[in-house]
């Protein structure tokens, strides 16, 4: 979670992907799409927060209109970072309008609900906050 400090990047990526894997197997070219799908598993939209591999104070807001609110909490101050989003099978693709550049993460459900994003080989877990 380190890299994620040090990266913005990655931590929207890792947002974005949690947001996307509200949709199921079909590309999400939409929220309101991806609402009228049938069977659409476990969602992405609601209030995220990292669990592992080192729960660091951050968390990830996914809106139903396609926008990831992710947040690093540090001592006293609370840095936010605002992305977009969208699903394709199995990958969150993520972009940050502020900074624009695609970002594509795998991301998929645990039994248990948790979520976990990978990025380039490293797993970020997330437990859904009520």
């Amino acid at each position: 979670m380190a890299n994620i400090r040090r990266n913005p990047h990655l931590i929207l990526v890792t947002l974005a992907g949690l947001l996307l894997t509200s949709c199921h197997s079909d590309t999400r070219t939409s929220p309101s799409a991806m609402n009228n799908q049938a069977n659409p598993g476990p969602t992405l939209i609601g209030r995220w927060r990292q669990v592992g591999p080192v729960a660091d104070e951050s968390t990830m807001v996914f809106t139903n209109d396609g926008k990831l609110i992710y947040s690093v909490h540090t001592g006293a101050k609370t840095q936010v970072i605002n992305m977009v989003y969208e699903v394709s099978g199995d990958q969150l693709i993520t972009d940050q309008p502020s900074n624009p550049r695609k970002e594509i993460s795998k991301f998929y459900f645990e039994p248990s609900g948790i979520l976990v994003v990978d990025y380039e080989g490293e797993k970020t877990r997330f437990m859904r906050e009520p």
